[in-house]
């Protein structure tokens, strides 16, 4: 009841397993990620634009600078994220080889993705008939 209450899946709150046939629990996440975000766009978001008015007016800053950007809910494991780069770099390499991309524009997109340092520039391209 505590769980529901607060409006947390108790296979969250309370480290317990999913019951029922079939069940992972993986629906209750989703329903609680959704409601996190919910709140984060409808309730936290109008009270600091007006916590952002004040501050401007009083500082004389302008408010059309200012911006969020709420971070991820539940950050991913060391192993998720090489998992989800390693398909990332696999998916650009892909529309490389297949035309559809530049090499230029591959290499902006894992530097703005975080893949590489911004600092990394092209190479030469491999001859193909070295092993």
């Amino acid at each position: 009841m505590v769980s529901a209450s607060v409006s947390i899946p108790a296979t969250r709150f309370l480290s317990a397993s999913p019951e029922g046939m079939n069940a992972t629990g993986e629906s209750d996440l989703i329903n609680y990620i959704e409601l996190l975000q919910g709140l984060q766009k409808d309730v936290f978001e109008p009270r600091l634009k007006v916590m952002d008015s004040l501050l401007s007016a009083h500082y004389g800053l302008d408010i059309k600078k200012f911006e969020y950007e709420w971070g991820c809910i539940f950050p991913e494991s060391a192993s998720q994220k090489a998992e989800r780069e390693d398909k990332h770099v696999d998916w650009i390499c892909k529309l490389v080889e297949a035309g559809v991309l530049s090499r230029e524009s591959a290499l902006q997109n894992v530097k703005d993705e975080h893949i590489l340092s911004t600092e990394a520039t092209l190479g030469e391209k491999p001859d193909k008939t070295i092993l």
